[in-house]
């Protein structure tokens, strides 16, 4: 009968180093797939970050054709404001902005508020105005997806 006891322990033995290593290779493969989730993840992330930074590139390239619509539509002659190929113009300016604003861009509205130095820079300071109001916009400020894509250009008052 002594004998059949070692190889019993033998068998018990290697079967709890089987279930050891069974163990260890189910944590490895748990630790494996958590991995390659976040790396899945992280990819995403990316091609994410990519196509947003790569469309505000260009509608950061775009922002002075908008400003030199806006300066021409607001110098232009009255006579002219009826005049079929300026209401063509206004109307591929309208198309363009909407267009970008569907990729998320919106103008930051200025006129009549504190100074803000996360949406605005002060180029100007104007004796008249109230102490740190914004008196007038010089160039508008654009936010992208809510961050701030350029600071609107502002005069204030002293």
């Amino acid at each position: 009968m002594k004998e059949k006891k070692p190889k019993k322990d033998k068998q018990e033995q290697k079967i709890a180093e089987l279930e050891q290593k069974l163990s260890e290779n189910e944590e490895k493969y748990l630790r494996c797939m958590a991995d390659l989730q976040n790396v899945r993840r992280r990819a995403q992330e990316d091609r994410v970050d990519l196509i947003r930074n790569g469309s505000e590139q260009v509608i950061k390239n775009l922002l002075p054709a908008l400003d030199n619509f806006d300066r021409a539509l607001k110098s232009l002659p009255e006579d002219l404001k009826n005049n079929n190929w300026i209401t063509g113009v206004v109307a591929l300016e309208k198309i363009i902005f909407d267009t970008l604003k569907q990729e998320g861009l919106e103008e930051i509205n200025t006129a009549g508020i504190k100074l803000d130095t996360n949406i605005h820079e002060a180029v100007m300071l104007d004796e008249k105005g109230e102490s740190g109001l914004v008196i007038e916009v010089l160039e508008k400020g654009y936010l992208l997806n809510g961050k701030v894509l350029r600071p609107a250009k502002v005069k204030v008052g002293k």
